[in-house]
């Protein structure tokens, strides 16, 4: 619990948004209102901009907002509440169409930070940055990338045959333009026309 709030911060995060909603579940156990209701706030207004698509950080943040942590939850009997929902058909959105192609950019440096690869992808609608990854591969065989399936979805483990690996304490930094580090992950991130993705194998 030290460890916690000596990471939260004035804004009400602890470590960033996607840490933040277990974060404050610990605090509220503990009877962390103050720092438990700045959080909330901030993670409402995350919400609003749609931060949380992931089911697994939606699951962490849904018992946060009211005021439950995941003990409150197993403690409750969901047999007694009534099925209240109700599905709505939504008419299907036309894609939206740009007159001019838009692409991004995806570039490899291993740990040396030498540029193994670089390519152009087309930016079809709104792609993920795994939907880019797989684009990248089938267009290009120099290109290959692999994924491990968490409950937070894909995990990219492997870029051009050089896995991360746990005992060499290495991963795959995704990095958008120069210096800022994606606290998505690549199945939640949508990239941005002429947006530049870094792949860097990295120390942790």
């Amino acid at each position: 619990m030290e460890k916690i709030r000596r990471r939260w911060t004035s804004n009400g995060d602890v470590g960033n948004i996607y840490s933040t909603p277990l974060a404050l579940q610990a605090l509220l156990a503990t009877g962390d209102t103050k720092r438990w209701l700045k959080g909330k706030i901030n993670l409402l207004n995350e919400s609003k901009q749609g931060a949380f698509q992931n089911p697994m950080a939606l699951s962490q943040l849904l018992p946060v907002l009211y005021r439950k942590t995941y003990l409150d939850i197993g403690q409750m009997d969901c047999r007694s509440e009534s099925d209240e929902l109700r599905r709505v058909d939504l008419e299907p959105l036309e894609p939206e169409t740009s007159s001019q192609p838009e692409f991004v950019y995806v570039s490899v440096k291993e740990k040396n930070l030498v540029t193994t690869y670089t390519a152009r992808v087309p930016l079809i609608n709104q792609m993920s940055l795994l939907k880019v990854l797989q684009a990248a591969s089938k267009n290009d065989s120099n290109f290959n990338f692999k994924t491990e399936q968490t409950l937070w979805g894909p995990f990219l483990s492997s870029v051009n045959h050089v896995p991360g690996q746990d005992d060499a304490r290495t991963y795959w930094r995704l990095i958008s333009g120069a210096h800022t580090l994606l606290i998505e992950g690549i199945q939640d991130y949508l990239p941005q026309p002429g947006e530049h993705i870094l792949l860097q194998l990295s120390s942790f």
